[in-house]
């Protein structure tokens, strides 16, 4: 048996297992499939092609504790997302905004995405993954398994994070993070190459890194002397989020 409200807008294709509860205001694209024991509360907006496994629960209010029970909380999974069994993704606490996730994502078992994150397009998110409120994973990271992310981090596009990691400094675009303590060890080579990045993308890549972070200077100081020699998009990339970075970068 399923409880599904009668304000739910369905489309076409739609698979569902048994003892699901979905609630108002829900729209379900076309071609979704959604397992057993799934709870998927108002104003969430599910694209087309979506999967969603057992016992997630997509919608929860936020994990806040100056929650007052009010909220006009959204949620939105893009299309061709593959969520697993018992991911919890919370709404957002700031009133008026959303908690996002983007398109072809893939977010494995028992992973948590709190109130006010934003998932970009292409991110993975591995088993046991906990990611605090307000933060934001760019397009194409990945992060490994029983990653622990501190709130209102932003982890950078096309990095990736090794398991087990506890990040509480922003992760910059295109690098590849892990240890205990957690430091940047080299750019994400096999993740650029595997997403197209040419030879030469690469090496525009790796030479501004080697400036950055083996002239001896500070990364500031570094980047300020930077800000007149930027030369392609990449380097635009990486300056612009070093400079806009809400709590500093992780460091060699």
């Amino acid at each position: 048996m399923n409880i599904i409200s009668k304000n739910t807008i369905i489309g076409n294709n739609f698979k569902i297992g048994y003892f699901n509860v979905i609630s108002d205001n829900v729209i379900i694209g076309d071609n979704v499939e959604i397992g057993n024991n799934v709870k998927i509360d108002t104003n969430t907006t599910i694209g087309n092609n979506v999967k969603i496994s057992d016992g997630a629960i997509i919608g929860g209010e936020p994990q806040e504790h100056r929650f007052d029970g009010i909220n006009d909380g959204k949620i939105t999974i893009g299309d061709n997302t593959i969520i697993r069994e018992y991911v919890t993704v919370n709404k957002n606490f700031v009133k008026g905004g959303s908690t996002i996730i983007g398109k072809n994502c893939l977010i494995l078992a028992y992973s948590h995405i709190s109130h006010d994150t934003v998932i970009e397009d292409k991110v993975t998110i591995t088993n046991l993954v906990q990611i605090g409120g307000y933060s934001i994973i760019q397009e194409g990271a990945n992060i490994g398994a029983g990653v622990l992310i501190h709130q209102r981090s932003t982890i950078g596009t096309y990095s990736m994070v090794g398991g087990d990691s506890v990040i509480v400094k922003d992760v910059i675009p295109y690098s590849l993070v892990g240890g205990s303590p957690v430091r940047y060890k080299r750019i994400n080579l096999v993740g650029l190459r595997r997403n197209g990045f040419t030879n030469e993308q690469i090496k525009n890549i790796d030479d501004f890194y080697k400036i950055i972070f083996k002239s001896g200077k500070n990364i500031t100081d570094s980047i300020n002397e930077l800000s007149e020699s930027i030369l392609n998009k990449e380097q635009e990339t990486i300056f612009n989020f070093i400079k806009n970075s809400r709590r500093g970068v992780l460091k060699i």
